[in-house]
């Protein structure tokens, strides 16, 4: 399973006390890992806007990153203020005890001291279990709890197996403990590895859409074929909720006559989720794959599930800095954003694109959520159009541009020599900048440097050419 874990922290990385001042309510639920508070505010958001009137009697909810909590005066202040009017506490401790464990033991005894029901929780992403086998527990947090054994296995299951209705059947939950509804007996139940989240249709009459007027360059469809798109993206921001532009792309796309088909994965690595989602791009036959997975698709022995399509991949990019930050980093992506969303891809032959989202600046102790960025989704909607198209143009048809490297750098233009050039490109009309120096031989503008030169006869980067 593939955890978002935005922020987590221990206790030794903070020791200044500060107060969040977060106000009071009656469901508190506090843990180091953004997606479950982000999988609560998500859900109750639904239940609010159930026309059925449901939200309506759920209790206030305040949600807050253990993060914020590592200083025991924290603590103190948080039990203070922000615990006033509680009346069911849940915690999520990723770590186990040993990572909170003054805020766990003042806690319990809080809540001991005001009859408050507590449910502390193991926060650990193990492998979903399979049938009738138990959930991974703590046993010492366990008898720091103040609920029943069997209020806390299914708690514990809301939360492992995540999603959409069992984060809903947590807040029930948690509601019939504070005492404002009867408990349903709802169960937890467990996502499969893999799956289609949903799957968009294209829309038909374009015009009716808005979609933007093909220019007479595009690349014409053989009659009656409609563009197919598969977008692939981690179960964990399902499990989570957090997927507001990953749909807003997929209706661009259909805006746009692609009809796509969304697949969410626990891991590509995984054999068995691999081998299914091979069957479905068989199935679907893309013309273009979206990939929103990070690090490499590849197995050890070479194989990526993603290839069998024979469609070009386009690497979806989510970084976890805010636009703010995005826009004034000369480099724009962080160095682990850099490695797992752009290098590691790139070596599978994956394409790049524009960031389709940010993250959101949020008060401190409450979960950032992503929101969409227009103007990325527009831009890798474009290009995935452009790649899509360009598979059913004939190969006579297509032109090949390349740029080569003006090694080592501006203003040391062909003083130096180039890198070899490739034996394959003999014959290949490359057209090099005016002012490169191949050899003793400057080449004109608009020469073709592979017809003019042998590979032997282009400089050797170990033997600079004579001045």
């Amino acid at each position: 399973m593939h955890l978002l874990v935005r922020d987590s922290r221990t206790l030794d990385e903070q020791d200044v006390a500060e107060d969040l001042g977060l106000p009071p309510a009656e469901l508190v639920v506090l843990s180091f890992t953004e997606s479950d508070l982000l999988g609560l505010l998500h859900a109750q958001a639904r239940l609010k806007a159930d026309p059925r009137g449901e939200g309506e009697a759920l209790p206030s909810l305040q949600v807050t990153s253990l993060a914020r909590l590592r200083h025991p005066m924290s603590v103190d202040l948080y039990l203070e203020t922000t615990l006033a009017q509680a009346r069911c506490v849940v915690v999520r401790l990723l770590g186990g005890l040993d990572y909170w464990r003054y805020g766990a033991e003042e806690l319990a005894a809080w809540c001991r001291a005001h009859h408050i029901p507590l449910a502390l929780l193991p926060g650990e992403a193990r492998p979903q279990p399979g049938a009738g086998a138990p959930l991974s527990d703590d046993s010492r947090l366990a008898e720091l709890s103040t609920v029943s054994g069997e209020i806390r296995r299914r708690l514990n299951g809301f939360f492992q197996y995540g999603g959409a209705h069992n984060m809903e059947h947590a807040l029930r939950l948690m509601a019939s403990l504070a005492g404002q509804r009867a408990d349903d007996g709802a169960q937890p139940e467990s996502l499969p590895p893999w799956g289609v989240y949903r799957t968009v249709a294209a829309c038909t009459d374009l015009k009716t859409a808005g979609a933007a007027t093909l220019s007479q360059d595009s690349v014409p469809l053989p009659e009656g074929h409609t563009l197919r798109a598969t977008l692939i993206f981690y179960r964990a921001h399902l499990m989570v909720g957090d997927i507001a532009a990953l749909d807003a792309l997929a209706d661009a796309l259909a805006a746009q006559g692609c009809g796509v088909e969304m697949l969410f994965v626990t891991s590509l690595k995984d054999p068995a989720v691999a081998s299914g989602v091979a069957d479905a791009l068989r199935n679907f036959q893309p013309d273009i794959v979206l990939n929103a997975t990070l690090f490499s698709s590849r197995t050890p022995q070479g194989h990526s599930p993603l290839t069998v399509a024979g469609a070009p991949i386009l690497q979806l990019l989510q970084p976890g800095a805010t636009q703010e930050v995005w826009a004034r980093s000369p480099r724009g992506l962080s160095r682990s954003d850099l490695a797992m969303q752009a290098v590691l891809p790139e070596l599978d032959g994956s394409i790049a694109t524009l960031p389709i989202s940010f993250r959101q600046d949020a008060p401190p102790g409450l979960p950032a959520a992503r929101t969409p960025y227009l103007p990325g989704i527009r831009h890798t909607v474009a290009r995935a159009l452009a790649w899509a198209r360009l598979r059913h143009l004939a190969p006579e048809q297509k032109r090949v541009g390349i740029i080569l490297s003006d090694y080592p750098g501006p203003g040391l233009r062909g003083r130096r020599g180039m890198w070899p050039m490739p034996s394959g490109w003999t014959g290949l009309p490359v057209w090099p900048p005016s002012s490169l120096c191949c050899g003793r031989k400057a080449i004109r503008p608009g020469q073709r440097l592979c017809q003019t030169h042998k590979p032997s006869q282009l400089c050797s980067p170990r033997r600079p050419p004579a001045r």
